[in-house]
């Protein structure tokens, strides 16, 4: 989740200082909210790949949302 997070987040904040701001809503904020839904929902059954790819898009929903919010 951080790696993908310090990825994503310097691109999006460089992308969000145009004057068509496509990161600042809400639906990336979303995805996060949804992955760290269902990531609450998982038990110890759960396979390693989908707990790494479900932080993963939470990652890449925070780290998408987060820069343009905070210059916001």
């Amino acid at each position: 989740m951080s790696i993908v997070m310090a990825i994503v987040a310097p691109i999006s904040g460089a992308l969000s200082e145009s004057p068509r701001n496509p990161f600042a809503g809400s639906l990336w904020h979303g995805y996060a909210s949804d992955r760290l839904f269902l990531l609450s929902r998982m038990g110890a059954e759960t396979l390693i790949t989908q707990i790494a790819l479900s932080l993963s898009i939470a990652g890449l929903g925070i780290g998408v949302f987060i820069s343009p919010n905070t210059s916001a």
